[in-house]
């Protein structure tokens, strides 16, 4: 069987990205970073909100293009495709508001070629949702078989662009679930502010725990949301517990770095990169059960 190193959110980070691969045993050759004997897997969320975006989509796709590598699209990703392709009515198929332009807003300014734009965004379409691959699976956000399976039956090129977006398209729920993850709608009058400052009603929850029997903080991913001890009644969560044999990498969360193997077969490897976290990777060899002595992790200094 393979043995992986899973890499965490990048977000522009390229020289943390190198000088992770390079403790990791990695190597330039023929302009693009390898492995003798181990394949590296991006969790996606290669763009945006860094200063290196060129040069870090440069070594992931020259490691994917050679097959020294395997990605699969983050958020950011989804996103920058649909800010270049029309819906057919006056717009973009992610909308062009002024909060979805500074999200981008980096990754714009790393290519400032509307043709390199393009470019950029007819490659990540080449790219999966999720991936199974037999002895692990890796994902963005949150695992779903029927998301994970409905999502690979779509066509990819520019005719995928409205499931990801359409409110009409159902598959739009698989990409929202494999890229975004699950939230649900705390009861009325409980609000919280997001670290932006901005009220929010909706909980990002723990997909991996099933909402049978579960209260609002028993699935809240952050401890500091006001999340009431009463259960939850929401039909759209899972209802039962991950129960898969295969252990699940995932990013997305900037989630709390004191907390880097969540079950035995979950892992989340996004700690915030983009608030000082390290870089992480998990070098897996097989074991059927995670362990935190198999993550590396490459700090900012």
């Amino acid at each position: 069987m393979p043995s992986y190193d899973i890499i965490g959110d990048v977000h522009g980070h390229a020289t943390l990205l190198e000088k992770l691969l390079k403790q990791l045993g990695y190597k330039k050759k023929h302009g693009a970073y390898s492995h003798p004997s181990r394949q590296a897997v991006f969790v996606g969320d290669i763009i945006d909100k860094g200063k290196e975006i060129r040069a870090a989509l440069s070594i992931v796709r020259s490691m994917v293009d050679h097959g020294s590598a395997l990605m699969v699209l983050g958020n950011h990703e989804v996103n920058a495709i649909g800010w270049q392709y029309p819906d057919g009515d006056g717009d973009y198929f992610r909308k062009r508001t002024k909060p979805n332009q500074e999200q981008h807003q980096e990754t714009l300014d790393a290519f400032p070629d509307p043709q390199e734009q393009m470019a950029n965004a007819k490659w990540f379409q080449t790219l999966p949702l999720s991936l199974d691959l037999g002895g692990i699976r890796v994902v963005h956000a949150a695992w779903n078989d029927e998301s994970h399976h409905e999502a690979g039956k779509t066509p990819y090129g520019d005719y995928c662009v409205p499931y990801a977006f359409s409110e009409f398209l159902p598959a739009r729920h698989h990409y929202e679930v494999l890229c975004k993850g699950y939230e649900t709608e705390l009861p009325q009058g409980l609000t919280f502010r997001d670290d932006k400052g901005k009220e929010r009603r909706h909980l990002r929850t723990k997909w991996w725990i099933g909402a049978t029997g579960r209260t609002y903080r028993d699935l809240s991913l952050n401890e500091a949301h006001p999340s009431p001890e009463i259960p939850v009644l929401d039909p759209k969560l899972p209802k039962d517990d991950y129960s898969g044999e295969a252990p699940v990498f995932f990013g997305h969360y900037a989630a709390d770095p004191r907390k880097l193997i969540l079950t035995p077969k979950i892992a989340c490897l996004d700690y915030g990169i983009f608030h000082g976290a390290p870089l992480h990777a998990y070098r897996w060899d097989g074991e059927k059960e995670l362990s935190a002595d198999k993550i590396v992790k490459m700090p900012h200094k």
